[in-house]
């Protein structure tokens, strides 16, 4: 039982998906900043850049995009982002287009932020079961574990129809 069983660089693709979406539509900050700066990221490309998405924010609730790219650029962050989108759109190319359908692209945001949480708080949860259970291996520690990793599997499976591709051919299995 590993901790980062089902979640090989989902986490990853959750968090470009996150800070791409931001970096796509800057119009978002407003609305989805605060909630984003609460989130726990382990890309350091995510966090830098997520963190001068919601410096500009600051100064202006509705950062003009060319502003936000000489931000991105003046920071040295131009790579970064570059990287950041690409890993994003590997997931959801909808989401990131010009042209995106407002409501479609803040649903996927929510969903992606949601899951992001609750797979970093489950982790944790499953961190400290298996240390109880190490530490005093009886019934209820081995109980707590498997319900955490229960738990877990629920939110992998989420991620895993989130990444499912969607098909209008009513023959596709």
């Amino acid at each position: 039982m590993t901790a980062s069983a089902g979640f090989t660089g989902a986490a990853a693709v959750r968090e470009a998906v996150i800070v791409g979406t931001l970096l796509a539509h800057p119009e978002m900050i407003a609305e989805f900043g605060e909630e984003a700066a609460e989130l726990d990221f382990e890309d350091p490309d995510a966090r830098a850049l997520l963190s001068v998405l919601l410096a500009c924010a600051a100064e202006d609730e509705h950062t003009a995009p060319e502003v936000l790219q000489n931000r991105i650029n003046r920071a040295g962050l131009t790579g970064a982002a570059d990287r950041i989108l690409a890993l994003a759109r590997s997931r959801d190319r909808t989401t990131l287009a010009p042209h995106a359908d407002p409501a479609h692209r803040a649903d996927a945001l929510r969903q992606a932020m949601i899951l992001h949480r609750q797979a970093g708080a489950l982790h944790s949860e499953l961190r400290e079961a298996r240390q109880a259970f190490e530490d005093d291996p009886t019934d209820a520690g081995w109980a707590w574990l498997c319900e955490v990793k229960a738990r877990l599997e629920t939110v992998i499976a989420a991620e895993a129809e989130a990444d499912a591709p969607v098909s209008s051919d009513s023959t596709a299995v």
